[in-house]
C-alpha cells in the first residue's frame, strides 16, 4: 500500500509541475500554433456551417459525435470486408468529418453559462477514434491487396513502435498502468476513492492527449501516409505509392522527434 500510494504521490507532483510550467507559459504568451489557429479560425468556421450552437441546445454533446465516428469507422470495415467499396468510403468519409466536428463542437461555450463540453473522457474518445480510423485504414492499405513489399513492412512496423514507445514514456510518467485494484477492499468501494481516479484521469487526458505542433504533424502524416498507400494501391497507382512511402518516413522521423521529447520529459520531471 506505501509503495502505491508513493506512485500516486508522484503521479500529481508531475501533473503539478506540468501545471505550472502552462501557467508560466499563457503568461508568457507562447501558444502552440496549430492550437491557435484551431481555436480562432477552424472552430469558428466549422462551428458556423455545421450550426454547432444549435446542436449543443438540442443535447448533442462532443462525445456523441465522437461514438458516431467509432460506429462509422466500425462499418468501414464491415463494408471493405463485405465488399461493397463504395459504401464503406462513404462511411469512411464520415468517420472523418466526425474528426472534424467533435472538437469544435467540444470547444464552443455556452454564452449563457460560459462554459464548453471539453472534457478528459472526451479527448480520450476524440485520441482513440483517431487511432482506429488510422489503424482501420492502414490494415486495409498494408494487407488488404494480397501482398505487402518489405518496404511496407518495415513501415507498419516501425510506426507501431514509434507510438508504442512513446505510450510506455508517458505510462512511466504518469504511473498510468498502476491498478486500482491494489487499493483496501474498504477504501476501493468509496466515492472519493473513484472521483479521485477520475481526476486523474481526466488530469492525464487533457494535459497529455491535447498534443503539441510536433505531435498533431506526426499524427497528420500517418493518416495521410495511410489514405495515400490506400488510394494508390486500391487504383493502382504507382505515384500515390511511392509519395505515401515518402509520407510515412517523414512521420517517423516526427516520431523520432517525439520520442525523445516524451523520454526527456520523463527524465525532466524525475529530476525536478
Amino acid at each position: 500500500m506505501d509503495q502505491l500510494a508513493k506512485k500516486y504521490a508522484r503521479r500529481d507532483r508531475l501533473l503539478r509541475l506540468r501545471r505550472r510550467i502552462n501557467r508560466r507559459l499563457q503568461k508568457l504568451g507562447v501558444r502552440d500554433v496549430l492550437t491557435a489557429n484551431e481555436l480562432r479560425r477552424r472552430d469558428a468556421l466549422l462551428q458556423t456551417l455545421f450550426f454547432i450552437p444549435f446542436l449543443r441546445r438540442l443535447g448533442v454533446r462532443a462525445n456523441h459525435i465522437s461514438y458516431l465516428g467509432f460506429i462509422l469507422v466500425t462499418l468501414f470495415n464491415v463494408l471493405m470486408v463485405m465488399g461493397y467499396f463504395k459504401l464503406a468510403f462513404l462511411a469512411g468519409g464520415l468517420g472523418i468529418l466526425t474528426d472534424a466536428l467533435d472538437g469544435p463542437t467540444a470547444r464552443w461555450k455556452d454564452p449563457e453559462t460560459g462554459r464548453d463540453d471539453v472534457t478528459g473522457w472526451g479527448t480520450f474518445l476524440d485520441h482513440s477514434r483517431d487511432f482506429f480510423f488510422a489503424f482501420s485504414f492502414g490494415w486495409e492499405a498494408f494487407f488488404r491487396f494480397g501482398s505487402i513489399s518489405i518496404i511496407e513492412a518495415a513501415l507498419a512496423c516501425m510506426v507501431f513502435l514509434s507510438y508504442f514507445l512513446i505510450m510506455v514514456a508517458i505510462c512511466i510518467k504518469y504511473q498510468i498502468l498502476t491498478p486500482p485494484f491494489f487499493a483496501p477492499v474498504a477504501v476501493r468501494f468509496t466515492a472519493p476513492y473513484w472521483r479521485g481516479i477520475i481526476t486523474r484521469f481526466s488530469a492525464f487526458a487533457l494535459r497529455e492527449l491535447q498534443t503539441d505542433f510536433w505531435g498533431r504533424s506526426q499524427f497528420l502524416l500517418l493518416v495521410v501516409g495511410v489514405i495515400l498507400l490506400f488510394a494508390g494501391k486500391f487504383m493502382e497507382v504507382a505515384p500515390l505509392i511511392h509519395a505515401a512511402y515518402v509520407i510515412l518516413g517523414g512521420e517517423l522521423a516526427f516520431g523520432f522527434r517525439n520520442i525523445i521529447s516524451a523520454y526527456r520529459a520523463e527524465e525532466d520531471a524525475e529530476d525536478e
